[in-house]
């Protein structure tokens, strides 16, 4: 019974010490919060090389602490990831991941590894899409036009797409609002615009006119009160 008792004192020591072990090996809030923000400060890029016509596109992250883990989620579903750690940074602590295409959206998780084992934050790329006809010679004059630019999302087949542009050239060569032909005037229309383009001199010419007569007629009046008949 002893011997039992001496085994449980053991294994329940033993336990406490393991435990006591773990705690300290644990990071503390702070320095969870600490690494935290030096996740934060990854910087991700990203570049192309043209493979026999298409792009493909390298990922780099820079600004990489040597504790970090970066799982790189292939399929969430299934739970599919690769992990890159510090043996695969660069020795200015850059890690680089070739192999994209286009259009890629592609998710990582940034982890600490070690005693720490702790998530940081999640990061998303986005890859822009590549327009294989953008340098097509449809597209000479046309360069501005959407359908024609390199990293655009063109999802029609090329003879659509060459009646796309070839729509855009015609309607941009014509006028959007023709010029309407002139509406024949009739006398009125053109009396009615004399009278509204000339209205402050004829009102001018008729009160000119309205004071001569009327100072015409005082004359008159005066001329017969001072006529003396003999």
């Amino acid at each position: 019974m002893k011997r039992y008792l001496l085994y449980f004192v053991f294994l329940f020591t033993f336990a406490c010490i393991v435990s006591i072990d773990d705690v300290r090996a644990a990071c503390d809030a702070k320095e969870i919060n600490e690494f935290k923000q030096l996740a934060s400060n990854i910087n991700v890029s990203y570049s192309h090389k043209m493979v026999d016509g298409e792009p493909v596109f390298s990922v780099t992250f820079t600004n990489i602490h040597e504790d970090m883990l970066i799982t790189k989620i292939e399929d969430d579903s299934t739970q599919i990831s690769k992990t890159y750690t510090v043996s695969d940074w660069t020795a200015d602590n850059e890690l680089t991941i070739n192999g994209f295409k286009p259009g890629e959206r592609i998710k990582y998780k940034i982890e600490l590894g070690g005693r720490c084992g702790q998530y940081l934050l999640t990061r998303y790329v986005t890859l822009p899409n590549f327009n294989k006809f953008y340098n097509d010679a449809v597209c000479k004059d046309a360069q501005e036009f959407s359908l024609c630019q390199k990293w655009t999302d063109n999802k029609y087949e090329y003879e659509e797409f060459v009646n796309k542009v070839e729509t855009y050239k015609k309607n941009r060569s014509t006028p959007r609002y023709a010029d309407p032909e002139p509406r024949k005037l009739s006398m009125k229309d053109k009396l009615f615009q004399f009278v509204a383009k000339y209205y402050v001199y004829l009102v001018s010419v008729v009160v000119l006119i309205v004071l001569l007569l009327a100072g015409l007629k005082s004359d008159s009046v005066k001329k017969n009160q001072f006529d003396v008949k003999v």
